[in-house]
Parts: structure tokens; C-alpha cells; sequence
């Protein structure tokens, strides 16, 4: 069962299984327990129990689409059950339904790269900053896009920025009938079309309001362009 507001009760045995965890095989995430706490302390920690124990726990934190996980941990007992998956899907549920289009994680330790990629987490694009990192990061959009009302038809980007010559295809395009939540780079090259087939081409940064980028992403729903039709290119 998924517990949306998990209390102290919950916490305290979150805190020995670690403890525990870290006394008998060396390491466990209570490094991370300030981490763990304060994500309690604001709401965000999901926790999966059996019987009113925890057995799994997720902590995050929320932007206005971009989710970022923190931690996840299953009691080393129900390892292999099947237990941190069946959570992780009620997690996904339940922050896409709260407003969430993504949710990103970092693959650390990098054991857990398997488990985030059966449940359809992705690689970022070549190029983008996440791929930088020490770890490997990894991330999934929500499964079923929502219809959006949107001034142009067609977004197609280069992954990388403009020194690239207009003539190289595009890396990928997409259509704006529907929600966008793409890993993008702000100085990207990109191609915006508008109903008319009139374009626009600059950096991504250029060509969508300023609200539409969080956390490495472009998540855009809106009328939130610049196309020939608006500034007369």
C-alpha cells in the first residue's frame, strides 16, 4: 500500500532499517538521512508498506513539471519481490496525476541503472548537460500526453546550438498538438512552425517563453512561441 502522507511512525522505522542495513553490510543510504528528513519534513517522501511497516520509500522533489528524485530504497529482506517496482509504479501514478510530466533520477549506486530502465526511465540526448554528470542520469515522461491548444504545428531540434548548419537534418521534431517535455539545451538550434508553415529558427531559448524551461527541459503546453507570424520573420 502507498502512503501519500507517511508520519514519525513511519520515518523512525525507515531510520532503524538503514541504520541496520548500514551495521550489517556496510553501507546504506542513511549518508543520505538529512537528505531523507528534510524531503519528509516538505512532504515529499511516498512510502510502500506491508502491514503499517515501511518496505520502500521514495523522496523527491517537486518543481512545477520537472520531478526530481532523491532517494529510493527497499528493505534488504524484500528485495527481489518485486516490491521497489510495484511502488515505483504507484509513485509514477501519483505524481503525474499531482502535476508532474517527468521525473528524472540519478543511477547511484550504478547497480540501479537496470531497475529505472525496465521501468521506461531514458538516456538524455548526446549533448545535453545531464550527460556531464559522474552518474548516470536517466528520466520518463508521462505515458499519455494531454491535448494542448498551441499557436504552431511542428518544434524540430538540433542537439546542438547554432553553429550547426541549417541544411543537417534536424535530431529530432515534434508535434505541438500535444504536451511537450522534451531534454533540451538552451542554446539548441530549433525550428518552430506555426499553422501557416511559416517558421522561426534560432536557440531554443529565443523561441519559448522563459516558464517553459525547468530542470533541463523544455515542458510547454501553450501559446508560448515566437514564430514568423509574431515577431515578422
Amino acid at each position: 500500500m502507498l502512503i501519500h502522507n507517511p508520519d514519525e511512525h513511519h520515518l523512525r522505522a525507515i531510520q532503524e532499517w538503514l541504520i541496520a542495513e548500514a551495521t550489517q553490510c556496510g553501507q546504506s543510504f542513511i549518508c543520505n538521512w538529512n537528505t531523507i528528513s528534510d524531503a519528509f519534513n516538505e512532504g515529499c517522501m511516498l512510502v510502500e508498506t506491508e502491514q503499517d511497516k515501511p518496505v520502500s520509500f521514495f523522496t523527491f522533489c517537486s518543481g512545477r513539471r520537472v520531478t526530481e528524485g532523491l532517494v529510493a530504497a527497499t528493505v534488504p529482506a524484500w528485495r527481489g519481490r518485486g516490491i521497489g517496482t510495484r511502488m515505483m509504479n504507484a509513485v509514477q501514478t501519483h505524481l503525474y496525476a499531482t502535476g508532474a510530466w517527468v521525473i528524472h533520477v540519478e543511477c547511484c549506486p550504478s547497480a540501479s541503472e537496470k531497475f529505472w530502465r525496465k521501468l521506461g526511465y531514458l538516456d538524455y540526448p548526446p549533448g545535453h548537460w545531464r550527460k556531464a554528470a559522474p552518474n548516470l542520469h536517466l528520466y520518463r515522461s508521462r505515458g499519455v500526453p494531454q491535448t494542448v491548444t498551441t499557436n504552431v504545428s511542428r518544434v524540430d531540434l538540433w542537439f546542438k546550438d547554432m553553429g550547426v548548419p541549417s541544411s543537417d537534418p534536424p535530431n529530432a521534431s515534434f508535434s505541438t498538438q500535444h504536451e511537450l517535455a522534451i531534454p533540451i539545451d538552451l542554446d539548441w538550434r530549433a525550428r518552430v512552425f506555426d499553422r501557416n508553415g511559416n517558421h522561426a529558427e534560432d536557440k531554443i531559448k529565443r523561441l519559448a517563453q522563459r516558464q517553459c524551461f525547468e530542470g533541463g527541459f523544455l515542458v510547454a503546453e501553450s501559446a508560448d512561441w515566437e514564430t514568423a507570424d509574431s515577431d515578422g520573420r
